[in-house]
């Protein structure tokens, strides 16, 4: 059995991840200081997600790791909070597309 891939800070068809698409750049700072800035797979690689620009979000890992976890928890049968940060939106919208494509089972406990 494989751990988890290494989160991707630099892709060819995107760039190097730069910022925090979950949160603005002025409440990041204030809330966290990132370490770095990863890319993360919307729908994950082991559902079938591609590394392609439209299942990419460029997160900080602070963020990486909490839209890891929510997804795991919506993988698992939770479900989230009635108030819905971007985070978990961009963790909802990858469960809905391994539902979609019924790898859901597939979502692994990275977090």
């Amino acid at each position: 059995m494989t751990g988890p891939r290494p989160a991707l800070t630099e892709h060819a068809a995107v760039g190097k991840a730069a910022s925090c698409q979950a949160y603005p750049r002025s409440l990041l700072f204030r809330s966290h200081k990132p370490s770095r800035f990863v890319w993360h797979h919307v729908l994950p690689q082991v559902c079938g997600g591609l590394t392609e620009p439209a299942n990419l979000v460029s997160l900080c890992d602070n963020c990486h790791y909490a839209a890891h976890y929510w997804l795991y928890q919506l993988a698992c049968g939770g479900t989230l909070p009635r108030f819905k940060t971007a985070v978990m939106r961009f963790a909802l919208q990858g469960y809905e597309r391994a539902v979609a494509a019924g790898t859901a089972g597939k979502i692994p406990r990275e977090a």
